[in-house]
């Protein structure tokens, strides 16, 4: 599997994983996509960790969103998911954290929805 993010920019990013929050996941948290190319057993495991480290990251200030203006299109193999308005948070080919937040966002909302949704995941797993 191949994921990319394409921001308005023309700016593209090849990523190992990806969690895209949009807008309307703020109200309905079952609108969050999840990608990995990895894809396994432990992928839901993986995102878990990916939006932990993202809001912790952002809390000690060891992470700055990048703000966007305009869509952030995330191409998953050969299917295009495009966030109008909201957040990407992208673990790069390198294993870097990278996200993406449309301008006038809030970004700790963005970040606590994913790590609750990602959390609730994982542990349903887990009973």
């Amino acid at each position: 599997m191949k994921i990319e993010v394409d921001l308005s920019s023309g700016e593209r990013i090849s990523c190992r994983a990806v969690i895209a929050i949009p807008e309307t996941a703020l109200d309905d948290a079952t609108y969050i996509r999840s990608f990995t190319t990895a894809s396994s057993v432990q992928s839901k495991h993986e995102f878990h960790t990916l939006a932990q480290i993202a809001l912790i990251q952002f809390d000690d200030d060891e992470i700055k969103p990048h703000e966007v203006d305009g869509g952030i299109n995330l191409t998953v193999d050969n299917e295009v998911f495009v966030v109008e308005s909201g957040m990407v948070i992208c673990r790069l080919e390198s294993d870097d954290l990278v996200i993406y937040i449309n301008v006038g966002q809030s970004p700790r909302k963005y970040l606590e929805m994913s790590n609750r949704y990602c959390t609730r995941w994982v542990r349903l797993d887990v009973q």
